[in-house]
């Protein structure tokens, strides 16, 4: 583990942090937002951000529109990001630092998506908003922007990135929304398994068995269902079509292992896959890049291996 991702755990646990599994989900979420602005550099500028809503199945849908190159007319893809949280806590203001480092790093526009959270409601609420924001922007973006949408970059960290690797199969067929790339940092993807890492790490790590568990219940509690692979989406026995893969994992993080494991299947069904596989770092690096140096030394990485997987795909 490096020092520095130690010194954080250390002062995480000497400042008496409350057991956030005891809390109730309103004081959980207060709690995690306070934490962000504390952990995380400040979000890069972005020449045009703005909030608006858009319909979805269970009502209006909060996304953040942002666009780098506001008044340019040529075609461009779109990134849609997912924020994570354990489909509990986050929301547009959580992750807005990680979906502005993406998008200005590469120079695209995009939406950050505020889909309903559970417990009050869970599995499928989550995931049906994220697929009707992601066809929206598939649709509806190019108007906002004054500039055709090519095609689309699914992203989302934990259980964004659960999200977005089920979007990205769901989708997979609708020609009027084509995923390009699907970025998955961190991401949950077995509900049902069991892997090393998660023994491993289940405790002192940030993100912590208890705290998995009650996310897991509170997204879907039959646990009869969590090999579907609308929520696992390891299960998905044909992968042909995804879309080109880049899968982040952290050493020393829980998820680990299942990350690795879906990397590893998209590739044995001739999926391109990116791994990358960050040592000596824990679930959730993305979002500590004040608090961690070399986390925002690996986001620069990240951003670079997405530049060269957009270029193989051209």
């Amino acid at each position: 583990m490096l020092p520095e991702v130690k010194t954080l755990l250390e002062q995480m646990t000497a400042s008496g942090m409350p057991d956030s599994m005891a809390m109730p989900v309103e004081e959980l979420r207060a709690a995690f937002a306070g934490q962000s602005g504390l952990t995380d550099l400040p979000g890069r500028d972005i020449a045009s951000v703005s909030d608006q809503t858009i319909s979805g199945p269970g009502g209006d849908i909060p996304i953040r529109i942002y666009d780098p190159n506001p008044g340019h007319t040529d075609p461009s893809r779109a990134l849609v990001f997912y924020h994570g949280g354990g489909y509990v806590i986050g929301d547009l203001e959580s992750h807005d630092s990680v979906a502005r480092r993406l998008i200005d790093g590469l120079g695209i526009p995009g939406i950050a998506v505020d889909y309903r959270l559970a417990p009050e409601f869970p599995f499928p609420a989550p995931l049906d908003d994220c697929l009707a924001a992601t066809q929206w922007a598939a649709s509806g973006l190019a108007e906002v922007l004054g500039r055709p949408i090519t095609g689309l970059i699914v992203s989302g960290d934990s259980a964004g990135g659960n999200l977005a690797a089920v979007v990205a199969q769901s989708l997979r067929s609708d020609e009027d929304a084509t995923i390009d790339l699907q970025v998955l940092l961190y991401p949950v993807i077995d509900f049902a398994g069991d892997y090393a890492s998660r023994a491993a790490h289940s405790e002192g790590k940030l993100l912590d068995k208890s705290a998995m568990d009650m996310f897991s219940a509170s997204y879907c509690a039959d646990e009869t269902m969590y090999t579907d692979p609308k929520i696992s989406p390891l299960y998905e026995d044909d992968l042909a079509g995804l879309a080109p893969a880049v899968v982040v994992v952290a050493e020393y993080d829980p998820l680990h292992d299942e990350g690795v494991a879906y990397a590893d299947k998209l590739k044995a069904a001739g999926i391109p896959v990116w791994l990358r596989d960050e040592a000596g770092l824990i679930h959730g690096f993305y979002s500590f890049r004040q608090a961690l140096p070399t986390a925002e030394a690996r986001t620069e990485e990240l951003i670079e291996t997405l530049k060269e997987a957009l270029v193989c795909l051209s």
